[in-house]
């Protein structure tokens, strides 16, 4: 009771939009908006997603998603070559998983500008047509399973196997 008696609780606001687009030109960058949507309110988030790294995880999270469409159990060698290459995998579930968000967001509103990924609609749109809405949410739940997988030390060419066959179907 004495502790909380001297507590005082702080809350933090997430800026807006215009708040971390006027950020961002300061720092020298060009403001987009799918990087404005992206960073949720926090500028250096935003900052981050400039980074070239997570620009290259960015567009390998769409490659994954587009080649576990139908895919053949020959790509699982892609996966693994791909998954080792990587020094901060948060990045590339952090990225599935928004992207995925954004599927199931336009998959049951049809409205686009609820899209975080913004620059990518187009793959958004013709990727929601190819699976149920409770194959989404199983994509979500299987991403956040195999990411705990790290945690455990597993094999990295496992992980990369499981989220294969996780992502294009398989049990």
């Amino acid at each position: 009771p004495t502790i909380i008696s001297r507590s005082l609780v702080l809350r933090f606001n997430r800026y807006k939009k215009d708040e971390i687009q006027q950020i961002i030109e300061q720092k020298g960058m060009i403001p987009k908006d799918y990087i404005i949507k992206l960073s949720k309110g926090n500028p250096l988030t935003a900052q981050n997603i400039y980074n070239q790294e997570y620009q290259y995880y960015r567009e390998v999270a769409f490659e994954i998603l587009n080649k576990t469409y139908k895919a053949h159990f020959a790509e699982i060698k892609f996966f693994e070559e791909l998954y080792d290459k990587f020094e901060n995998t948060d990045i590339l579930f952090e990225i599935l998983t928004s992207v995925i968000r954004d599927i199931i967001v336009y998959k049951i509103t049809k409205k686009v500008d609820l899209i975080f990924n913004a620059d990518k609609i187009d793959f958004i749109v013709e990727f929601s047509k190819k699976h149920t809405l409770p194959r989404f949410f199983n994509m979500i739940s299987d991403i956040i399973e195999i990411e705990k997988y790290k945690e455990g030390n597993v094999v990295s060419s496992n992980i990369a196997d499981l989220l294969f066959l996780k992502l294009s179907g398989g049990k």
